[in-house]
């Protein structure tokens, strides 16, 4: 017999969101804080040091949730209102919450939840 041992990897984390990995928000949330910014922002500094001769400092943000103040969410008969599916652009994944955007962002998105809700009969053709 083989032993085979398996470790976590240590830059993985705790993802608090009920729609990670189906919603495509946001997918590198299970990966620690330090190593999003590293991934997003290390391709930018490169691309203008190299065309431009000039660095970049990074800024991480202050919190890594509730910091959005903007959002771009689908709304389908249904209704459903969410984000694209990950991997799949004609999906949509309903979401009722979203940590990453501010406290009074998802009290908005809850009043146009209630809001469909309470019109069943609202007219869903965006092209009209």
């Amino acid at each position: 017999h083989k032993t085979i041992h398996i470790q976590r990897n240590t830059e993985w984390t705790h993802v608090g969101c009920k729609y990670f990995g189906e919603c495509g928000g946001c997918i590198g949330q299970h990966l620690n804080y330090e190593t999003q910014i590293n991934l997003k922002f290390s391709p930018i500094q490169k691309l203008y040091r190299d065309l431009f001769g000039v660095e970049l400092q990074e800024s991480p943000a202050k919190q890594i949730y509730e910091y959005r103040t903007r959002m771009d969410f689908s709304i389908f008969p249904g209704p459903k209102i969410g984000l694209r599916q990950r991997g799949n652009f004609r999906r949509i994944v309903s979401i009722e919450d979203c940590k990453i955007q501010s406290i009074k962002s998802n009290e908005t998105l809850r009043e146009t939840w209630t809001l469909l809700r309470k019109i069943p009969t609202i007219i869903w053709d965006r092209y009209a």
